[in-house]
């Protein structure tokens, strides 16, 4: 439920007749999640969803194989989301597999199911940093869409990453440029907006992971 909020923001407001949205119950032995609330609790569940994933007590794991073995009972399957029984803040985005996952009952499920939506189909990164990982960013240019290690001078006129949108200001984003701080790491990786729907719930994707999301 909820899923009709997803097209409220682009660009999936101006592709929504380009989906369909199918439901797959799923019975699992007992009620829950893994880790749910502490650490500790097991519950035998039908995709072994947890939390505490890597160690990380918001992470929401799920068996991709599994998950993908149950959603094929849908029709032509390209993105699955997998719910958990569960009311702990959480999800997981899972590039690879094309899978997502979130709390079905969270006050912001819906939220965190978009975010990670960010991931699954468009293998955007994560715009917010944390602590853990150290200051500066320590790899080389990443894969993703909207992640860069160019600064907006070694960008201009480069025609890499969101060069092209550079100065561009989007509704509900504000401007483009190469904002310090990205992938988890404060220092030497930039983010193409301020704030997006990849690093702060509830704000419109930036212009560049809308791009990438188009193309997926």
């Amino acid at each position: 439920a909820g899923y009709q909020e997803l097209f409220l923001y682009e660009p999936f407001t101006r592709y929504q007749e380009y989906f369909n949205v199918h439901r797959v119950d799923v019975i699992s032995a007992e009620s829950g999640v893994d880790n749910d609330p502490v650490e500790g609790i097991e519950r035998d569940t039908a995709l072994d969803m947890r939390f505490w994933c890597s160690n990380i007590e918001r992470l929401l794991c799920v068996s991709t194989t599994k998950a993908a073995q149950m959603a094929a009972f849908a029709p032509d399957v390209d993105q699955i989301a997998a719910v958990a029984n569960s009311n702990k803040y959480g999800g997981a985005g899972y590039a690879g597999a094309d899978v997502g996952t979130y709390s079905g009952f969270n006050a912001a499920a819906v939220d965190v199911f978009i975010h990670e939506l960010g991931h699954s189909l468009g293998n955007l990164a994560d715009e917010y940093t944390y602590g853990g990982n150290g200051d500066t960013y320590p790899g080389g240019e990443p894969s993703e869409a909207n992640a860069s290690t160019l600064d907006t001078q070694q960008m201009n006129g480069s025609c890499l990453k969101w060069d092209a949108w550079l100065g561009s200001d989007e509704a509900g984003v504000g401007p483009h440029s190469c904002f310090e701080g990205c992938a988890y790491y404060p220092q030497g990786v930039y983010r193409p907006s301020n704030y997006s729907m990849m690093r702060v719930l509830a704000q419109p994707f930036n212009s560049p992971s809308r791009e990438e999301l188009i193309f997926e």
